[in-house]
């Protein structure tokens, strides 16, 4: 059992420890993915379908090259009862009209009022009372009918957060196993346009993969939380929401520094969502510059007070605390390179 829990340690989750798919196979299928995704929204964007079934004329090239030199361009001539289709459709609901018996009926009486101000006063006494299913019990052993219980209630399970595994899971590149097959035979498991499809992102910092998500607020914006991290698997907050210079409806994906208490740092590493436009179906190389771009035109605060101030009823120490951030302020790019020639990434 014990090997079994160590084998099983800091493994990659199902969907990357498949078998019968190779880091490969699975690599070019998302990218498949990806572009199919990107080309529906192109032709969403473009409306390309409401004018899949019109019909034009003749052009005047086409209508040039007849022998009648007094021809024409045939214009097709078309209402627009076609076109009616394409429109909205607003379902119209005819609003009953109000019947006799129901327009004579009488007001309300008095009673009503009573006994809603009655119950009121109940609640306002129910707090010394015994449970109802106390109660229950009781006046049905004095009346010897069996006791009555009450039902168990249903268990309700939280529903997963939609930020929970939406960050691409971090693997290395796999190498071939067992060497070469043959001696000429050079490929060793990486990708061949390593060199000329891929950025590099490098050095990636040592810490907490999160998303750092934004949400419209009505303060000003620098001061009122407005900003919450999210881990990867899960979805969780990881701290406190806290105060940003990034605009609403902004996903990063982040890094959150190991020593952030002292340099307030947060590492970016992709631009998920910019004010409310998706960005992942973007270019690479745009998305970088979008970030660094933007990310570059954030305003910038005086640090927050210190997370960990001494009191003022302590005695003064002859060492001061230092100084610790109570929440990241900074939001720095993780650096890329384009280049991604062996002598390049050495040097």
């Amino acid at each position: 059992m014990f090997s079994d829990r160590k084998a099983s340690f800091k493994t990659p989750p199902s969907a990357v420890k498949e078998t019968h798919a190779s880091q490969e196979v699975r690599r070019n299928r998302a990218l498949e993915e990806q572009k199919r995704r990107r080309a529906e929204r192109i032709d969403s964007s473009r409306q390309l379908d409401i004018f899949a079934d019109l019909s034009l004329g003749l052009s005047d090239d086409e209508a040039g090259e007849n022998d009648d030199p007094n021809a024409q361009p045939n214009i097709v001539r078309q209402g627009i009862t076609p076109f009616a289709p394409m429109l909205p459709h607003t379902a119209t609901h005819p609003v009953p009209a109000p019947s006799t018996s129901e327009s004579a009926q009488p007001p309300a009486p008095e009673s009503s009022m009573t006994q809603e101000k009655k119950r009121s006063k109940n609640k306002r006494k129910g707090k010394g009372r015994a449970p109802q299913h106390q109660q229950d019990v009781s006046m049905a052993q004095d009346s010897g009918a069996p006791p009555r219980v009450a039902g168990k209630s249903k268990v309700k399970h939280p529903k997963p957060s939609k930020w929970a595994d939406k960050c691409m899971y971090a693997e290395l590149l796999e190498m071939r196993e067992g060497g070469f097959d043959a001696p000429g035979d050079l490929r060793d498991g990486i990708p061949d346009d390593i060199e000329t499809g891929w950025v590099a992102v490098t050095p990636v910092p040592a810490g907490k993969r999160c998303l750092a998500v934004t949400h419209q607020t009505s303060g000003i914006a620098g001061v009122v939380p407005n900003t919450t991290l999210r881990s990867r698997v899960l979805g969780k907050p990881l701290i406190k929401p806290f105060p940003s210079t990034l605009p609403p409806q902004t996903v990063l994906d982040c890094i959150l520094d190991d020593n952030w208490r002292d340099n307030g740092i947060l590492h970016v590493l992709d631009v998920v969502t910019w004010k409310g436009q998706d960005l992942g179906d973007c270019e690479t190389p745009f998305r970088f510059w979008w970030r660094d771009t933007r990310l570059s035109e954030l305003p910038s605060y005086p640090p927050p007070p210190n997370a960990f101030a001494p009191s003022a009823s302590s005695p003064a120490e002859p060492h001061p605390p230092r100084y610790q951030f109570p929440h990241p302020t900074a939001f720095v790019p993780i650096p890329y390179h384009t280049n991604t020639t062996l002598p390049n990434l050495l040097s």
